[in-house]
C-alpha cells in the first residue's frame, strides 16, 4: 500500500511534551473597594420622578477627605448588588464634611439601578465607591476675579433640560433686578 499524502505528524518526544492547561472563562472581577454606610434621606423632590437622597458619611472620614473638589463623583449601589450608579458629588466638600452626609439628586427610571434607590427608606444600607477623579480646576479661569460666582452643573441628559429650564428663570429674574436698580 502506498504511504498516505498527508501523514499524522509523530507526537512530540515525551520529554517535551506538555499538557495544555484547560479552558477557563474570562472573569471579570469588580475590584472596586465598596463601603457601606445608611441612607440618611429620601425625599420625592420637586418634579414628578425626581428624588434627592442624602447618604450618611460621619463614619467614613477618608471618603470624605478625599473630595477636595467640585466636578468629582463616585458609584453608588443598594447594598449586596452588582449594579451601581456613577453620581457627580454635588455637596460642596466642606459642606458634606460639615453634614457628614454627600447628598444626590436622581430621576427614578423604571427598571434602573436608581429605581432600586429610590424604594429604599432611611436607614437602609448601601454603599460607596472611592471618590474618582480630580474634579473641575476652577483656579484655571481666566480672570478669576472678575467672577463674584461661578456654578457649574453637571447633570445627565434627561436631567439637562429641567435644569436648564430652573437656571434661566433665575438668570432672567437676576437680570430684571439688576434693570429695576439702574432705573
Amino acid at each position: 500500500m502506498p504511504p498516505h499524502p498527508n501523514p499524522m505528524p509523530s507526537p512530540p518526544p515525551q520529554s517535551s511534551f506538555v499538557a495544555s492547561p484547560p479552558h477557563v472563562p474570562f472573569v471579570c472581577q469588580d475590584t472596586t473597594l465598596w463601603t457601606p454606610t445608611l441612607l440618611s434621606q429620601l425625599v420625592e423632590s420637586i418634579a414628578e420622578s425626581f428624588f434627592h437622597i442624602a447618604v450618611d458619611t460621619s463614619v467614613m472620614p477618608n471618603l470624605v477627605e478625599s473630595h477636595t473638589r467640585a466636578g468629582q463623583y463616585l458609584q453608588l449601589r443598594v447594598s449586596n448588588t452588582l449594579n451601581s450608579v456613577i453620581f457627580a458629588i454635588p455637596s460642596p466638600p466642606k459642606l458634606a464634611f460639615a453634614r457628614g452626609a454627600f447628598e444626590f439628586s436622581m430621576k427614578n427610571v423604571k427598571g434602573s439601578t436608581v429605581e432600586a434607590l429610590c424604594v429604599l427608606k432611611r436607614g437602609d444600607v448601601v454603599e460607596l465607591s472611592s471618590v474618582m477623579e480630580n474634579g473641575f480646576g476652577i483656579i484655571r479661569l481666566d480672570s478669576p476675579e472678575k467672577f463674584d460666582i461661578v456654578t457649574i452643573f453637571a447633570t445627565r441628559d434627561n436631567e439637562a433640560g429641567f435644569v436648564k429650564l430652573k437656571v434661566r428663570v433665575v438668570v432672567e429674574e437676576e437680570e430684571e433686578e439688576k434693570k429695576e436698580e439702574i432705573l
